[in-house]
């Protein structure tokens, strides 16, 4: 028991506590994996991928469609903090910091963590502030279509309605407490625009998974609908990058009387295949093409270092 000890505080030693931490989620989750696909890889059809091929370049060309308002939202985020850039280079962020998030399996946490190192250029608090802004707009965007498909109409409606009040009681609370600042964050015409785009990003991949589920033959309801939304916010809290395990096991109880478990597999499968898969490699495409950039101008410096000596 002393050896076991002594071995732990060595490991604590060399080893931070948080990469122990992931690394043991992921051992849980490569487990998960190889149980799922034992149990059910032989009950999946995957031919129906190259079958229904219109299909899938239509999940394909809503997951462009996502990458380009997920990178628009970032984009509109830089206007309303006076960061102006070309809009290609918010649509590099997106998709490095979804690497970041898979590659170092450090979730929401380390896509966030990403962009606050990348805006540089503005002070620290508005940082904090952006990453902040961000993530409650997709958090609004998710609850009122959450509200839409539990409740009604209605219920989302007056949420909405609550919010726009807030952000007037914000407004006048930021003038009251800041004078000095030029911007006002919460009646900027940039934010609302945020807002319609990321309720557009979540139509998109409620879409996708309307395909997919209508290529096997099975009917799209409210409640599918409206588990793959629960889904998606549990994967999001649990901090593992896109959700895997989570959101998929989560998935699996929410329709455990509706629809098999291979086929809520495979769908997840397939809609990540050509949507997250697409964004991943171009986030490591960019990511070492970043690199190399980086290594050739170190290289540059030492060697005129060198010819100045």
């Amino acid at each position: 028991m002393m050896e076991l000890s002594s071995l732990w505080q060595r490991i604590r030693q060399r080893v931070p506590l948080s990469r122990l931490f992931q690394a043991a989620i992921l051992l849980l989750f490569a487990g998960y994996v190889v149980f799922f696909l034992q149990k059910y890889w032989q009950n999946i059809d995957f031919s129906l991928i190259l079958r229904f091929w219109k299909q899938s370049l239509a999940i394909f060309g809503l997951a462009i469609l996502f990458l380009g308002i997920k990178s628009c939202i970032l984009y509109l985020g830089g206007v309303l903090f006076g960061k102006r850039q070309r809009y290609f280079h918010y649509l590099k962020v997106y998709c490095v910091s979804l690497f970041v998030e898979l590659a170092t399996f450090s979730g929401k946490l380390g896509a966030d963590g990403f962009k606050l190192v990348f805006w540089k250029d503005i002070s620290v608090k508005q940082r904090f502030l952006l990453v902040f802004l961000l993530r409650g707009v997709d958090i609004f965007a998710f609850i009122t279509l959450f509200l839409l498909f539990y409740f009604s109409a209605a219920v989302s409606l007056s949420f909405v309605v609550t919010g726009l009040l807030l952000f007037f009681t914000l407004d006048k609370w930021q003038r009251r407490h800041s004078p000095e600042q030029k911007i006002s964050l919460f009646r900027h015409p940039t934010l609302y625009l945020m807002l319609f785009l990321s309720l557009i990003s979540f139509g998109i991949m409620l879409l996708q998974l309307s395909i997919v589920f209508s290529a096997v033959g099975l009917l799209i309801s409210k409640e599918t609908l409206l588990s793959f939304l629960a889904s998606h916010g549990l994967g999001a809290l649990s901090q593992l990058p896109l959700g895997l395990g989570a959101k998929d096991f989560s998935l699996f109880y929410l329709l455990r009387e509706s629809l098999p478990v291979e086929t809520i597999l495979f769908s997840l499968i397939w809609v990540r295949l050509f949507s997250d898969f697409f964004v991943f490699c171009l986030g490591g495409l960019f990511s070492l093409l970043y690199l190399r950039r980086k290594q050739k101008e170190t290289q540059k410096e030492s060697i005129a270092s060198g010819s100045r000596f």
